[in-house]
Formats: C-alpha cells, structure tokens, sequence
C-alpha cells in the first residue's frame, strides 16, 4: 500500500466532453457511491522561481482555492506509467493565494523546498480553472474518490480545454484503482490521460517539462518485482501507442507501432512465465494474444498496398490504370472499421487496465531468491536455445518454420531491448536479431501476400485486378527470393553472436 503522503490516482480523458454530464450515472460507479456527488469550483496557481528551479528538482508548487479554503499543495518524484500517477504529497491550509516557502517547514517537502527554490521569490506560472463534481466509492475494501473536472488550463494567453476523470486511491490498494479504471471505460468514452494538469500546462507554456516515466528497474532488483515493474512500463507503451493510433486514425504507421509494442508486451509476459501461476499466465497471454491478433487484418492490408505502392514506383505506368490498388485501399477501409470494433470504445484500454490490476494484487506469483539479471539471463539463455534448435534444419524454402524461428527472434529481441542492458556483447546480439527478423520478414510478406491476393481474387471477376495482382505477386515473389538468398548469412552471424553472448554469462 502507497505511503499517507503518497498520491494514487488514475486520470482519464473524456473522448466527449458532453459525457462528462452523466459519468457518475454509469454502473461503475453509480452501483459503489458511498457518499453523493459534490459540486464545486477549484481555482489553482502554479509557482516557480524564475530559474526553474521547483521544476527542476522535480518539484510542484500549488496553491488551490478550494471550498472557500486555501490549500497549498507540493508534489514531489513524479513517476507515470499508462496514467496512473504516483506522486509524494503534502497539503497544508494557508491564508491566501501568497506562496511562502515556511508553509512547508513543519513537513518533509520544507526541506526539499529550500533546497530548490534557494530563497528566491515564487512566482506565478500558470493557472488552471475548473468545475469538479466528486463522490467518493467503494471498490471492496478499498475507498477511491472519483472526480470529472471541466474547465480550462490558462498560460498566459493560451488556454487549453480540461475534461477528464480522475480516480484517485484514498484507501486501500492501486489495484482497485485499476480495476475500477478498466470498468468505467467499457461503459463511457474515456482515454488514458498520461499527464497531469501541470504538465499539459507547461506544454502550453512552452517550459521546459523535466518529468520522468518510471525508472528501469535494477539488474541486482529481485526478480519479481523487476519483471513486474517493466511490463507495467510497457503497459504504458501500449496505451501510449493506442493513444497515437486513434489520433493518426489508425495509419499504416500507427498501425505497426501498435502491433510492436503489444509484442513487446507479450515477450515480456512470457519472460516472467516461471514467476506465475500457470492458469494466471494463460489468462494473460490470451488476453494479449487477442489484441495483437486483432490487427492482423489491418497488417496484412497495409503490406500488400506499400509493396503495390513500391512496384508502381519502381515499374513503367500500368494500362489500363491500376485499379488493384483503389480495391486494396477499400478493403483496408473496411479492415480498419472491424479494427476499431475490437479495440475501440474502451475495449483495449479497459483490457489493459484490467490486466495491470491484476499485477498488483500479488495473488499468483511464484517466489524466487534471484535477481533480475540473472533470472533474465537463465530465461534468454533459455530462449537462444530453443531459437538455435528451430532454426538447425529449416530450410529456405520451409515458410511456415521460418515464421516460427521470425516470432522467436522477436521474442529475444524485445525482451533484450527492454532489458536495456548496455554492453557490446548484447548489442551485437539485438543488431543480429534484427537482421535475421527484416529478412525472415520479407520472405513472410511475400508469402501473405501471395496467400491473400489468392483469397481475395475469388470475389473478383476483372482480368485487369487479376492481373494486376499477378504482378504484385511477382513483385513480391522476387523479394522473397533475394530475401531467401539472404537467410543463411544471417542465420550463420545471429548463431555466432548469440554463442559469444551465452559464453560471456
């Protein structure tokens, strides 16, 4: 449990602010309230030294006229992750609107204070104002106050518009915190929101934002505790990744960075297998498994019309015009529709809340006495093995077991690079992987390609759309070949490397 002067909370975007009216309607919370809800107008200033010197010891110094009281507030060691905000805070009642640094001196941040301000004058940032409707409710034995805030973050002669929820733990554990998140978002249109009021503010204001995500665990870190600590970052990757697909509108680009970073969430998953309940662990990566599958539609359209796109470029004008791609682009449309009905309105992020609530209640983990360098280094180990194994036979031609030893190598790669180690022996190994997985890659695409254009032409009677997708096909076929040609180099340089990587462990 968070320590009395640590702030837990969950903050949302509302996707409409017109909804904001009627979340505490929702069952999720209407169902918990444990007192009813309060209105009520919150004005607040943000103070600094003209150096910057509160922001840059990663302090936040506010004043808030709140119920007709003054409250002064610092929060201090700011950590985010997928919008649940972990802060140090201290609230103390004041006479006004003046920031003093004695405000704090009979708490820890009076320290903290002096040390950054250095006695230099406070003055004001920025402000915020905003009409917040708060109850609190209950979640099991946990108590969480739920908030939707509408108004206005004002920099000077900027303003930008606040609508949001904010779940912030009272009582209890964080993991309700989550799991009341994950619930309210399949019931009303809502967003991670992974940064504060004060750092959206500063944004506006164009200063310089020193905030920090969580820090990368320790290799000496136990080992439970370190594998939970970077999947709940990569939870925040995802959410971040889902966050920038919606506002591109699903692009092809948005499209892959969602797909890499679920995989990475899933290598990581599979990287602390040994640490959890085997029903737990199944129920995690089929969950995972789904989103990820979700996209596949999506990705295969998007591959098939950059390879189109890069034959035309490379080929003489086609006549009569080339109308494989305008049906291509039509079935991405569609694809992309039944996309957004598996991850939108709430699907993905109440998914990814859920799962995160489940990390934290601690019920099924194994224990272990090691550290996370060594516990990731017996599981790499493990997996270069396994990966050496597949690949020993596979011939050029075996699509299906290349794709097996391409998913594998991932599985390493993204395991290695959330890692962060930084030696040259695993460098070497992640540039190898890499390799062999844009290799392995072509030869896939030529071969999905291939297989899709076979079932899409069976609805399709125009010569010219068969024939233009022959010569996609064969386009992509050439790929494959070079790309075929390209294997066994690759493969001979990834077994070297992981060879000197196992030897120096």
């Amino acid at each position: 449990m968070p320590g009395l002067d640590t702030e837990v909370e969950l903050k949302l975007r509302l996707l409409s602010p017109a909804d904001g009216a009627w979340v505490f309607d929702a069952p999720a919370l209407a169902a918990r309230l444990a007192t009813p809800p309060r209105d009520e107008r919150l004005e607040t200033w943000y103070f600094d030294t003209a150096a910057g010197g509160l922001r840059d010891a990663g302090l936040t110094y506010r004043i808030r006229l709140e119920d007709g009281r003054w409250m002064a507030t610092v929060k201090a060691d700011g950590v985010s992750a997928g919008g649940l905000h972990q802060r140090r805070e201290w609230t103390v009642p004041v006479g006004g609107p003046e920031p003093r640094y004695d405000h704090f001196a009979a708490t820890e941040a009076g320290p903290l204070l002096t040390a950054a301000g250095d006695d230099e004058p406070l003055a004001p940032l920025f402000r915020t104002v905003f009409d917040r409707r708060r109850a609190d409710v209950a979640v099991g034995d946990s108590r969480i106050e739920a908030a939707v805030d509408m108004g206005t973050i004002v920099a000077g002669d900027r303003e930008e518009p606040i609508a949001e929820v904010e779940l912030e733990l009272k009582e209890g554990s964080a993991a309700a915190v989550l799991a009341l998140g994950a619930e309210l978002v399949r019931q009303v249109p809502l967003a991670v929101e992974t940064r504060s009021k004060f750092h959206r503010a500063l944004a506006l204001a164009e200063l310089d934002d020193g905030w920090q995500a969580a820090p990368r665990p320790e290799p000496e870190d136990a080992a439970l505790p370190g594998v939970l600590s970077l999947i709940v970052a990569q939870i925040g990757a995802v959410l971040a990744a889902y966050e920038a697909f919606t506002a591109a509108r699903g692009t092809a680009a948005a499209t892959h960075r969602l797909r890499v970073q679920l995989r990475r969430l899933r290598s990581l998953a599979a990287l602390a297998k040994p640490l959890v309940e085997d029903a737990e662990y199944d129920r995690w990566q089929a969950e995972l498994r789904a989103l990820s599958r979700a996209t596949d539609g999506v990705r295969e359209a998007d591959v098939a019309g950059a390879a189109w796109e890069q034959m035309l470029a490379a080929c003489p004008p086609l006549t009569p015009p080339p109308w494989l791609g305008l049906m291509l682009a039509n079935d991405r449309e569609r694809l992309a529709a039944e996309l957004d009905g598996a991850l939108g309105q709430g699907r993905l992020t109440a998914t990814l809340l859920a799962f995160w609530a489940r990390l934290l209640d601690g019920k099924a983990y194994r224990s272990t006495d090691n550290t996370l360098a060594a516990f990731a280094a017996d599981r790499l180990a493990g997996w270069l093995e396994e990966l050496r194994g597949t690949g020993r036979d596979i011939s050029a031609e075996d699509v299906d077991g290349l794709h097996r030893l391409r998913i594998g190598g991932k599985k390493v790669r993204y395991a290695l690079e959330s890692l962060g180690a930084a030696d040259r022996r695993t460098k070497v190994l992640v540039a190898r992987l890499r390799e062999l997985q844009d290799c392995l890659g072509h030869i896939h695409d030529a071969a999905t390609i291939a297989a899709a254009m076979d079932r899409w032409l069976s609805g399709h009677a125009s010569r010219v759309v068969h024939r233009d997708a022959g010569l996609l096909i064969g386009w992509t076929a050439r790929l494959g070949v070079e790309a075929r040609g390209e294997f066994a180099p690759a493969w001979k340089r990834f077994r070297r490397a992981a060879r000197r990587w196992r030897k120096d462990l």
